[in-house]
């Protein structure tokens, strides 16, 4: 005989069958039970580490939670209700007790005039990136799926230069973060825009990073708007082709598990 153990939080004592035993479909019937209400047992300890299910919640007046996570892993929340206000509905949704930041990167859908190539760079086999085959300020625009929710911090394209320069170009490549509002209210574009910032051809003529800092941070309105990253070919005295870019690397922070 068999006996798996629950404990004082969510008993779940039952005893299974050994090999061999008979048993009657009543006594299946509770084991079964008892293993799926471990189940949702273990589910709920797992989003307490982390996160906390709200389920088609009705509000009336003003609602503050506060969730805290206890040393053995419990979530315990507090509801203060006071003053009055419209009627709150908040959808079934799990939320997070922290906000996290994460980054992701992507190479998106790219567009862009004659002046780019995707290409191998002639070095690395399978090695393809888009290239720059001009100069004079050539864009090439990349897009990303920004979630509703997110807060970005930060976007920033891996580049390198061709390498054969004489000197840094007067005019360096850029990185333009655009927000185009399609809805018709609000602002029509919003933009961040940073420039190269290498000191020295060493830098410029390897990897590096071009970063555009979104300060304090722009929340994402997927219902209104769409996001797109330009990058702009560097121009002027000492300027060649060759741009090389390898992907966009986007930083924001989330509250929601579906804003991953």
């Amino acid at each position: 005989m068999s006996t798996i153990t629950g404990d004082n939080v969510f008993p779940a004592d039952f005893e299974g069958p050994d090999d061999g035993d008979d048993r009657d479909a009543a006594g299946t019937l509770i084991g079964m039970e008892a293993l799926a209400d471990r189940t949702v047992y273990l589910k709920n300890r797992l989003e307490g580490n982390g996160a906390v299910t709200i389920s088609d919640l009705t509000v009336t007046g003003n609602a503050d939670f506060q969730a805290d996570v206890n040393v053995d892993g419990e979530l315990t929340a507090s509801e203060v209700t006071t003053g009055s206000v419209a009627t709150e509905d908040i959808i079934s949704d799990s939320y997070l007790v922290a906000s996290r930041t994460v980054e992701r990167c992507y190479e998106g859908a790219c567009e862009t005039d004659d002046s780019w190539s995707f290409q191998e760079d002639g070095v690395t086999p399978n090695q393809f990136l888009w290239i720059a085959t001009a100069t004079g300020t050539h864009k090439l625009k990349i897009g990303f799926p920004a979630k509703s929710g997110w807060t970005v911090t930060k976007v920033e394209a891996r580049v390198k230069a061709q390498a054969a320069h004489v000197g840094l170009p007067t005019v360096m490549p850029t990185l333009t973060l655009v927000r185009r509002n399609i809805t018709g209210s609000g602002p029509a574009t919003q933009s961040w825009t940073a420039s190269d910032q290498s000191l020295t051809l060493g830098v410029y003529q390897a990897d590096h990073w071009i970063p555009v800092t979104v300060s304090p941070g722009h929340v994402v309105a997927g219902d209104s708007g769409i996001y797109y990253a330009v990058l702009a070919t560097e121009s002027g005295t000492n300027a060649l082709a060759g741009l090389q870019f390898f992907g966009l690397r986007v930083t924001y922070t989330y509250t929601r598990v579906d804003e991953v």
